[in-house]
């Protein structure tokens, strides 16, 4: 399954931008960014690293977020 979660506004520069990627690859308990960090954990907690989360900007034109969860039939 790919979720994409897109907005049309002012976007992230460069930098802001790798801190909250690294944000989404550590997931640490002391994050900035806790809302990114808790979704980030989960998705390696219930998909046991399985899932991913990545995420694309561009200044002025907007950010988007992009889940890649496995298909399941059975849990």
């Amino acid at each position: 399954l790919h979720l994409s979660i897109r907005d049309n506004g002012q976007g992230m520069e460069e930098e802001r931008l790798e801190l909250m990627r690294n944000e989404i690859a550590n997931a640490r308990a002391d994050s900035r960014s806790i809302g990114i960090s808790n979704v980030a954990n989960r998705l390696r907690i219930y998909y046991h690293g399985e899932a991913s989360m990545e995420l694309y900007s561009s200044i002025e034109k907007g950010t988007e977020v992009l889940l890649v969860i496995p298909y399941r039939t059975e849990f």
